[in-house]
């Protein structure tokens, strides 16, 4: 329930707010990939999947890429449970480990969050793209959407492991 909360809020705000924020008119924060790195080491690939998809497909409805979005999350949720154990700690015995700041350290959340923004950089641009002829312009694009998502997901991060 916690986690549709989240999904749900981050979606709006991205769709009302994050969508039309550009930097230098190249890249955009996508906040929206932050409940996809939620998920745990044993959570089924078939949510994850079906997840990403769905946020997809809902910001490739908004923001008028059809299918770019939604291929770039598929492929994010495919290989986030990689990402995850990649960072988690060798002795850790819990199944349902989950990723935030806290339980991974943040050195390591760091890390998690880093590589996650950079392949969803890079794969949103390349599908839309499909051409590396301006590639300043595509390099550009790729960094400036990379620190911008990495940014607002760290934003996102501390609040939510706060205490209140």
């Amino acid at each position: 329930m916690k986690q549709l909360l989240w999904t749900t809020g981050l979606l709006i705000v991205q769709i009302l707010i994050l969508n039309h924020i550009q930097i230098y008119g190249y890249g955009t924060p996508f906040a929206c990939i932050f409940p996809i790195l939620l998920f745990s080491l044993d959570s089924p690939r078939w949510k994850i999947l079906l997840l990403g998809f769905t946020i997809g497909i809902i910001e490739d409805i908004f923001i008028n890429t059809p299918g770019v979005t939604a291929a770039t999350f598929t492929a994010l949720a495919m290989i986030q449970p990689a990402l995850l154990k990649a960072v988690s700690p060798r002795d850790n015995d819990e199944k349902d480990f989950s990723p935030s700041a806290r339980n991974l350290g943040w050195g390591n959340y760091i890390k998690y969050t880093l590589s996650a923004c950079l392949i969803v950089s890079i794969l949103f641009f390349t599908l839309e793209t499909f051409s590396f002829f301006n590639y300043i312009k595509y390099l550009i694009s790729i960094g400036s959407t990379w620190l911008a998502t990495f940014f607002f997901i760290m934003a996102i991060e501390r609040v939510r492991t706060a205490k209140i």
